[in-house]
């Protein structure tokens, strides 16, 4: 995790700043981050983790949206998108005021086949925080395929320690294999990026399956692994009643979690509405909610 790393190769500047009051909040926060990691509960952590309400509920199978949801996940999706339009998602982890995580996107076609995205999250408080701000592009190369990329600027602040930033990037590929499977495939930061104490962001690799069992029903399945942890396997099932609201659930392995969630359409199905939540048997729930638009 990009906070736990980040803390323990600046800990001597830290400590050799003075004991304040918002230190000592700070480092009440790092020791439940570290705890949290080793019982392995925070995956990925911070900003490097999914978001998003739908994929939330899925158990963060969400590299086959082609949606909006498309702008957190695999920029391949973009190149289905057909109208612009924004989205906002919320989480708070585990319920805790300290871990806090806000996305938001915005998605512009420019012709039939191809938008650009831009998009922006933010994870933690005032003591640290994360950001990671990204311009993506993404197009089809035929009817039932589509790739997409995103640079991304990836910011780390310590109250105590200073901040810092690196640029880095990531891609995905979206296919249909058949009139009812479709795979999508990501990877983030495939290149050796480092910040100045020499800290290595993470390379993850992120795969799903989904296949639409009717035009009701999909399953999902799917793995993310991170090349210093362990694969994370996980799979979902999505229930569409009349193409207005969204029944979902899911499990993963890595951490072990289960995910409920339901979503619905408005204002002449412009308006999508999602919520979500995530259950852990050590630290309870982390709920999620999504508001998208489209002009």
């Amino acid at each position: 995790m990009i906070l736990y790393k980040y803390f323990i190769f600046n800990r001597e500047e830290i400590f050799n700043n003075s004991i304040t009051l918002a230190a000592m909040k700070q480092l009440i926060l790092v020791v439940f981050v570290i705890f949290a990691s080793m019982v392995d509960v925070l995956g990925q952590g911070g900003i490097l983790k999914p978001q998003g309400a739908r994929s939330a509920a899925l158990a963060q199978n969400a590299e086959t949206f082609k949606d909006l949801n498309a702008l957190f996940h695999n920029q391949a999706g973009l190149g289905f998108i057909e109208s612009a339009g924004g989205i906002l998602s919320l989480e708070r982890r585990f319920m805790l005021q300290g871990l806090q995580h806000a996305s938001m996107g915005f998605a512009l076609p420019v012709q039939q086949g191809q938008a650009f995205g831009f998009t922006m999250q933010y994870f933690g408080n005032t003591d640290y925080s994360e950001i990671k701000i990204g311009a993506a592009y993404g197009r089809k190369l035929q009817e039932n395929i589509s790739i997409g990329a995103q640079v991304d600027y990836i910011g780390v602040q310590i109250r105590e320690g200073g901040s810092e930033g690196v640029v880095t990037f990531e891609g995905g590929v979206l296919a249909r294999l058949t009139d009812n499977i479709l795979l999508g495939v990501h990877v983030f930061s495939p290149v050796g990026v480092r910040f100045s104490n020499d800290y290595r962001l993470p390379t993850i690799f992120r795969m799903s399956t989904q296949i639409e069992v009717s035009p009701t029903v999909s399953i999902f399945a799917g793995a993310d692994k991170d090349i210093e942890e362990k694969e994370n396997l996980k799979f979902g099932v999505e229930y569409n009643y009349l193409d207005k609201a969204s029944f979902r659930i899911g499990t993963g392995t890595y951490p072990t979690a289960v995910s409920f969630g339901f979503g619905f359409k408005a204002l002449s199905d412009a308006m999508i509405i999602d919520f979500a939540a995530q259950w852990n048997h050590l630290l309870g729930y982390t709920p999620a909610l999504t508001l998208g638009y489209e002009f």
